[in-house]
């Protein structure tokens, strides 16, 4: 899990290195990346309404990141301000859709390994990348 995750963030900030949508120089950056398990499966229309609101709502708050969604497991990486990453993730921990919500990585990071999405979207996950 570990040498994929690693594998994973290589190869995100290989293609997001190209202007950057935030300014980062005021403030520490952080890093969160957590999986869980959807509830029921979710559509495309689903998925989609999901990544409007994200991209809305990060936009605002200065975080970025990606969500994986294959065969109802999620895996998303949140960036940006420490204390707004822990705010906006005990909001998701919170929702009802997912259960089973494990951490799997928080550390501070110097940049960004996803500078221009708010949220950025893929249905695959980690094993794709190990």
């Amino acid at each position: 899990m570990e040498r994929a995750l690693a594998s994973w963030l290589k190869a995100a900030d290989e293609l997001s290195k190209v202007n950057p949508m935030h300014d980062d120089t005021q403030s520490a950056l952080f890093q969160l990346i957590y999986e869980s398990e959807a509830n029921s499966d979710f559509s495309e229309s689903e998925i989609s309404q999901l990544l409007n609101d994200s991209r809305k709502a990060n936009g605002r708050w200065g975080i970025t990141g990606i969500l994986l969604y294959r065969q109802r497991r999620f895996t998303q990486v949140l960036e940006g301000d420490e204390t707004r990453v822990r705010q906006l993730f005990e909001k998701i921990r919170q929702d009802r859709r997912h259960r089973n919500v494990c951490v799997r990585l928080e550390q501070p990071i110097e940049v960004r390994s996803f500078p221009n999405w708010s949220m950025g979207y893929s249905r695959r996950d980690l094993s794709d990348f190990s």
